[in-house]
């Protein structure tokens, strides 16, 4: 179901970050790629320290990611909403 969700996710993610740089697409889109594999690096050497005896750990921290990700999305709405 993550993944099924992801194909759908990445593709507009991806042309809504480079959609507002139409004359440097390529650079935007190299900083979108390498944003992504050193976020998933940082994420996979942190989730490797994590214990090996249970999942829950790891659940803790996608979940704690994924609070924080919403977080970030907040920020911009809630900046253009009290700057009126």
């Amino acid at each position: 179901m993550m993944t099924f969700g992801f194909g759908f996710i990445v593709p507009i993610g991806s042309s809504c970050a480079v959609s507002p740089f139409p004359n440097k697409a390529g650079i935007a889109a190299a900083l979108l790629g390498a944003t992504m594999f050193i976020g998933t690096s940082i994420f996979t050497g942190l989730s490797s320290r994590l214990s090996e005896d249970s999942q829950n750990p790891i659940f803790i921290y996608v979940l704690a990611l994924s609070l924080l990700s919403f977080l970030l999305i907040l920020i911009p709405h809630y900046s253009k909403k009290h700057k009126a």
